[in-house]
């Protein structure tokens, strides 16, 4: 009877352990995206893209998440949480070359279905093709966490954002010029005939 006894014991202790071991690490359903999720832009332009977080289920009070993208392509002009992230946010660290780490906030109350998280300013100081990565940061150490009551619950998932930096076309006065210049050419270049 002993030996049941211990066994029930250590049973509803794994159990509970179980249960808070899934309540800590919840996921949530919804998804975090870049947005717009193409960005074409050209050479030298300055432009904005959102973190916005789309159909979460479950309330969330908190958040956190690191950002890359290719430094010969795009340059960090600015980050900014938005303001309903009021209670505490950052706008993340930007001295690692080409990473925006822990960008995040919280709030006393919660946000559920879609909503905005952030603004991304860039630079496009290079041609080529580049992705804004999101990655979400859960570890202990991070100043955010996703959370929601308390309880870490993590996005579903990421869609990244992808930027296409051209290079700068011709501007149109140049192209108005050559209009010009090629009709005044083709004029001079026939005779009229005086009768």
């Amino acid at each position: 009877m002993r030996n049941f006894t211990s066994l029930t014991r250590l049973s509803y202790i794994s159990f509970i352990t179980l249960l808070t071991s899934l309540a800590w690490t919840n996921v949530n359903a919804g998804v975090v995206v870049i947005s717009p999720d193409i960005t074409r832009v050209e050479l030298h332009d300055i432009f904005t893209v959102d973190i916005d977080a789309q159909g979460f289920t479950e309330a969330v009070d908190g958040w956190g998440m690191d950002v890359n993208w290719d430094t010969s392509v795009l340059a960090l002009e600015s980050s900014s949480v938005n303001t309903i992230w009021g209670f505490t946010h950052s706008d993340g660290d930007s001295s690692t070359v080409g990473n925006l780490l822990n960008i995040g906030g919280s709030k006393f109350g919660e946000e559920i279905g879609d909503f905005n998280l952030a603004s991304l300013t860039f630079r496009a100081i290079g041609a080529g093709v580049t992705d804004i990565r999101l990655l979400i940061t859960d570890d202990l150490l991070d100043a955010f966490r996703w959370s929601s009551g308390g309880f870490v619950a993590l996005p579903n998932g990421t869609v990244n954002g992808t930027v296409d930096v051209s290079n700068v076309p011709l501007p149109a006065g140049v192209w108005l010029m050559l209009t010009g210049l090629s009709t005044l050419l083709v004029g001079t270049g026939r005779k009229q005939t005086v009768a």
